[in-house]
């Protein structure tokens, strides 16, 4: 197992993750925060005039929430451009499917047709998928369990851009081989802030009584959510060179510049070149 997480310390930096975040899913859940504000701002007596965080959620939940219904949807849209194809294969015209919809292009197409038949089935599992209970993973359609573990593998090797994997947000003590649980993912895009104030309260603990009273005169208290029964707190260090790459990630989402397309004339005298012309 690595070791990407190391234990707290007295004090909010980059990296540093606390628990109590109001969750990007569901209302009244809570997940995690990890700070991307700079070093150089949160040293000597936090400089910075907010904490910019974003949101650690459980594999599970981003699973749940997030990548099963693009998986739905995308097994849908699928299964419609398979069922176009047949149509207008059969009819020379999809305009069943376009005007009435895909209940009456499935009507339409070939009973005996089995690419037809197909396409109908993938796109009752994806109707079904939509109908399970939460966290009922077992119910789950085959055809979408692939691709849920094909989008997890592509999360875990930093292959969507706007998530980041992260192993736990807690340190392991001890000589633990294995993993504990399925990790958690950063949400990129959800990028959120308290206040200086309030971030300087992290590193001691906010318990509920507190919250009440600062939420009086902070209006940014509302991004943290704290019950009778739990206690905001920091509960990690994302480690070097771990939290870096989680920044440059961060920042490959966000600091593209926006310049004009190359000609593509260019290619056309590279493809000259090759064929030997002037």
């Amino acid at each position: 197992m690595r070791k990407s997480i190391e234990a707290p310390q007295n004090r909010i930096t980059q990296g540093s993750i606390f628990s109590c975040v109001k969750s990007p899913y569901t209302k009244g859940q809570v997940c995690y925060g990890i700070s991307i504000t700079a070093r150089c701002d949160t040293a000597r007596n936090f400089k910075a005039p907010s904490l910019t965080f974003l949101p650690v959620v459980t594999m599970e939940e981003w699973i749940w929430h997030d990548a099963l219904p693009r998986c739905v949807a995308a097994q849908k849209k699928s299964a419609e451009s398979g069922l176009r194809q047949h149509l207008i294969k059969k009819d020379g015209s999809s305009i069943v499917l376009d005007v009435y919809g895909i209940e009456a292009g499935f009507s339409a197409a070939d009973p005996k047709d089995k690419g037809a038949t197909k396409q109908k089935e993938i796109y009752r599992e994806a109707e079904d998928a939509e109908q399970v209970g939460l966290h009922k993973w077992s119910d789950l359609p085959p055809s979408i369990i692939k691709s849920l573990n094909a989008e997890a593998e592509k999360l875990i090797k930093g292959g969507l851009q706007n998530y980041h994997f992260i192993d736990s947000v807690e340190p392991s003590f001890g000589a633990e081989k294995k993993p504990q649980g399925c990790g958690f993912v950063v949400i990129l895009r959800d990028i959120r802030a308290i206040s200086r104030e309030l971030a300087l309260q992290l590193p001691n603990g906010i318990d509920s009584e507190m919250i009440s009273e600062i939420q009086n005169t902070d209006p940014t208290a509302f991004q943290l959510s704290i019950g009778e029964d739990n206690f905001c707190i920091p509960t990690g260090e994302l480690r070097s060179p771990f939290i870096e790459q989680l920044m440059q990630n961060f920042s490959l989402l966000f600091g593209r510049v926006g310049v004009s397309d190359v000609p593509k004339t260019y290619v056309t005298e590279i493809s000259k070149l090759f064929a030997g012309k002037e």
